[in-house]
């Protein structure tokens, strides 16, 4: 049974990569993802490879983006913090328990279906969004600003992204005390900052006086596959201990270890110097060069980890429960085909360039730019491996029932991730209208974005359950001034409803 079992998993696992991921091939190595492929052989083997090799040639095109990108920006080397607090509030979700591995579904048995029961994407940053990039001309066309984009601009500016596809789940509730869990993932992290002194560049009055700043930006961004075991246990009528155990694959990685950079001025020669290091470290790119079934085995083994959940809920009294959970404590140790960027600590020194400049790709501009090109060209070689961590979170929440179906919740919530701890509130209320339908509302203030209005929805019509969940539902309608959006919607087949006594009215 259990051969049977893993069996289906590596079958499910091969369709859903093969179905998310259709690549064109574009200079002999690179890929560009356009649209939605499905092409699977006798045994899903050849479709599973070639699947496999396109999503590695496309994340291979997008690090040798990153890698340019670094160095015009002072080195850079990727969720997107994932806070889906309103998702947490949907207690008839099995997907509820990410936010805490104790709490226990609604359902005593479901199946989270292959691919579709669990897709979810994010976003966030904490200044930028279209409106601080763009402006309106008399034509009403949008064209870049930069002064709309200096006056928006943070010391730290943070840019996060993300995305998660489940490929198969299943949940079970055991006994009245234990509810047992299963769920495989892929899953996608990025997080960049970028320094708001970098457009000193081209600040004419920095240029005039003599100054230095100091440039850290930073990338870091991460893809693997997620096996996930747990479940959750009423250890007393008020106490309920979880947690999840996980075995990680990594896919892809791009990690700043080190960058330091220097800007200085020279005015009286007109002139400025860039000086600095970069050390980045990257694992991924050598299986776009048309990897064997035994090397993507190989590499799958090479790079792993092992990752660990915990959570707990207490029944206070019949209406309040309190909850605290610490998710994503592991690491990942990159050793197949790492490769590490290198610039030993140099300096290069250029003409200054004005905005306008930049503008028209002028002659100094454009002389600027091979300098410091030259200058910072990295150094690659492999390396025998790296280690990383993941993005650590925690929930702190406290739900209090009104009615036997209304229920209110607040949620405290951190992300460590990157070198950057990004906290966050949300409070909302759901409402069961029966069994069938359920609805949330909510409101979260995190990363610096405040006008942040949730909203869930949940349909059953058995064994079918259909929904959707997002924290700010005003992204979709105001998306030229949003600066976080997220959105997770699904299905999955659900069986029965474990029925709880309570006093409170309807």
């Amino acid at each position: 049974m259990a051969g049977l079992f893993f069996c289906l998993i590596r079958i499910i696992f091969r369709y859903v990569i093969s179905c998310l991921f259709f690549c064109k091939r574009i200079n002999n190595k690179r890929y560009i993802c356009t649209g939605m492929w499905l092409e699977i052989g006798a045994d899903g083997s050849d479709a599973f490879l070639l699947a496999y090799r396109h999503l590695i040639s496309f994340l291979t095109y997008m690090k040798h983006r990153l890698l340019t990108l670094c160095l015009w920006v002072g080195g850079m080397a990727g969720a997107w913090a994932q806070q889906e607090t309103t998702l947490g509030t949907m207690r008839s979700l099995p997907q509820s328990t990410y936010l805490n591995p104790a709490f226990v579904p609604a359902q005593p048995f479901y199946i989270g279906l292959p691919g579709i029961s669990s897709v979810a994407v994010w976003g966030s940053s904490n200044s930028l969004s279209y409106n601080t990039l763009f402006v309106e001309n008399a034509e009403g066309e949008a064209e870049f600003n930069l002064d709309h984009l200096r006056s928006a601009l943070r010391d730290k500016n943070w840019v996060q992204a993300g995305a998660q596809v489940d490929l198969f789940g299943i949940g079970l509730r055991a006994s009245p005390r234990l509810y047992l869990r299963y769920r495989a993932s892929i899953k996608a992290h990025q997080s960049m900052m970028v320094p708001g002194d970098l457009l000193k560049l081209v600040d004419e009055e920095f240029q005039s006086s003599p100054a230095n700043i100091e440039l850290e930006p930073s990338v870091n961004a991460l893809a693997y596959a997620e096996h996930s075991v747990g479940g959750s246990y009423l250890l007393t009528d008020k106490l309920t201990l979880g947690a999840n155990l996980k075995r990680f694959n990594g896919l892809f990685n791009v990690h700043t270890q080190s960058l330091n950079m220097k800007l200085t001025t020279l005015p009286d020669a007109g002139r400025m110097r860039l000086e600095g290091e970069m050390l980045v470290q990257v694992t991924g790119e050598e299986l776009a060069d048309d990897p064997t079934e035994a090397s993507i085995r190989q590499y799958l083994r090479s790079n792993g980890g092992w990752g660990l959940d915990l959570g707990a809920t207490y029944q206070y009294s019949d209406r309040l429960q309190l909850g605290l959970s610490l998710q994503n404590l592991g690491f990942i140790n990159w050793k197949g085909g790492a490769r590490e960027y290198r610039v030993n600590r140099t300096s290069v020194e250029f003409d200054a360039f004005t905005e306008q400049d930049v503008e028209d790709e002028s002659e100094a501009f454009e002389e600027a730019i091979d300098a410091i090109s030259e200058a910072f060209e990295p150094q690659e070689r492999d390396i025998d491996g790296y280690r990383t961590g993941l993005p650590t979170r925690l929930y702190a929440n406290a739900t209090y029932q009104l009615h036997r179906s209304v229920h209110t919740t607040g949620v405290l919530f951190a992300e460590v991730y990157g070198g950057r701890l990004m906290p966050g509130f949300t409070a909302a209320i759901h409402k069961d209208f029966g069994r069938r339908l359920g609805a949330a509302l909510s409101y979260t203030a995190v990363n610096g974005s405040y006008a942040n209005f949730g909203t869930g929805l949940s349909f059953r019509l058995t064994p079918f359950q259909l929904y959707v969940v997002t924290d700010n539902v005003l992204a979709g309608l105001d998306y030229k001034n949003a600066r976080s959006a997220n959105v997770r919607l699904g299905m999955n087949l659900v069986f029965g409803t474990t029925k709880k006594e309570s006093k409170l009215p309807y």
